[in-house]
């Protein structure tokens, strides 16, 4: 990552890298310090930010995906960082959409419209053959199956690691895109996020070596 892409994807408010620190620190300079460990080789893709947690991210920067005290962030940090999945460590996270709200039903996303400014925002990030696309929950996936051209019928469906799948060509680049359970479960779902997430995002980890 150089200074220069970096400065350009900060002034997004859904920008971020997955790398953390103890201190749940999201300034620039953090990232900063961290650029030669920052990349677009895998991309962690979410829907939107939420509004229950619009008071901590006031006068922060890059704090999507590591709001202070936030569960689901402080989880995404120990199933990625902790557990050392170097692929994935460092990788560009951002949202499709820029609204802030909890309820997922009220962000209106038009597919289309949407994809191309993922699409030009990610490829912006370095010049490489092939990334792989991690995004959290069905309907972020399903956003950009459909920006992206692809029919249902070219999804795969990993009935081990409860993973949806498929491959295309984007921009010259080969992405390979995923769908992994959201971070945010809680309830009678917390097993989505707490026990299969670790193990989705372990595999595509896994996945991504065997590529190479």
């Amino acid at each position: 990552m150089n200074i220069e892409t970096f400065d350009k994807l900060r002034k997004f408010d859904t920008t971020s890298w997955a790398i953390w620190n103890e201190k749940e620190d999201s300034s620039v300079s953090f990232f900063r310090s961290q650029l030669e460990c920052l990349h677009g080789r895998s991309v962690f893709v979410g829907l939107n930010r939420s509004e229950s947690w619009q008071e901590n991210l006031e006068n922060t920067c890059l704090s999507n995906f590591h709001t202070p005290g936030h569960t689901a962030d402080r989880r995404l940090k120990r199933i990625i960082q902790d557990a050392n999945l170097q692929n994935l460590i460092g990788s560009f996270m951002t949202d499709i959409s820029e609204e802030v709200k909890t309820d997922s039903g009220l962000v209106n996303v038009e597919e289309h419209g949407y994809t191309a400014d993922l699409v030009a925002k990610i490829t912006s990030i370095d010049k490489i053959d092939r990334r792989s696309i991690v995004c959290f929950g069905d309907k972020a996936f399903k956003i950009l199956r459909t920006g992206l051209g692809i029919s249902s019928r070219l999804v795969s469906k990993d009935s081990t690691n409860l993973l949806k799948s498929f491959s295309t060509h984007v921009n010259k680049e080969i992405w390979h895109v995923f769908r992994v359970w959201h971070p945010s479960n809680y309830g009678k779902f917390i097993h989505k996020s707490e026990q299969e997430l670790p193990i989705q995002l372990a595999y595509i980890n896994g996945a991504i070596t065997a590529l190479n």
